[in-house]
């Protein structure tokens, strides 16, 4: 790869197009999640449809159930990462035999 240098005034700086490993990868990437959302979309729906009626009535405030809400929907998000990464780690490429 050329080494790096800063633009001279006036110019913008144009990346490299991305090598085609690179695009394999993000493919990889953006087809598990959007299995992992699909997942925890299909697993979670009525706890979901909960809170979007939880927050269509009562609106934004700050009680003990919207912090139950709140973790409810974080943890969410921490296992549709958790199933992107181990996607992405099953399908990432083996190394070439000898």
């Amino acid at each position: 790869a050329p080494p790096l240098t800063a633009p001279r005034p006036g110019e913008v700086y144009a990346s490299p197009p991305p090598t085609a490993a690179q695009r394999d990868q993000a493919a990889i990437v953006a087809a598990c999640r959007q299995q992992a959302e699909r997942t925890i979309l299909e697993r979670d729906r009525g706890q979901i449809l909960r809170e979007e009626e939880q927050a269509a009535r009562v609106g934004a405030s700050t009680s003990l159930a919207d912090s139950r809400f709140t973790s409810d929907r974080l943890g969410r998000l921490f296992a549709r990462d958790r199933l992107v990464e181990d996607c992405v780690d099953a399908n990432r490429p083996l190394p070439p035999r000898r």
